[in-house]
């Protein structure tokens, strides 16, 4: 009984052991993982046409403008129609 205790406890000091050095092994390849991840990112950053630039689109002349604008978003066509008929011919 007393052989049964040391070879018991061999073995789960070498599972223990085991597991401790795969844990170890896991976090450096966690650590390489994300330099990679890392280096990517900065690649596509650096990489990418246009990415520090902010597309805006263009100003209106006027408020004038800026008005029929935002009612052009909820017109149909038939009631542009209709406003481009109503303006004075100057404008």
């Amino acid at each position: 009984m007393n052989l049964t205790n040391v070879l018991m406890s061999q073995l789960m000091t070498f599972v223990f052991i085991g597991l401790a050095v795969a844990g170890v092994l896991k976090l450096f390849q966690l650590s390489t993982d994300l330099s990679e991840i890392k280096d990517l990112l900065t690649d596509i950053k650096r990489n990418s046409p246009g990415a520090s630039t902010v597309s805006r689109e263009p100003t209106l002349a006027s408020p004038a403008d800026l008005i029929r604008a935002v009612n052009a978003e909820g017109m149909d066509a038939a009631e542009m129609y209709a406003q481009s008929l109503l303006k004075p011919p100057g404008s």
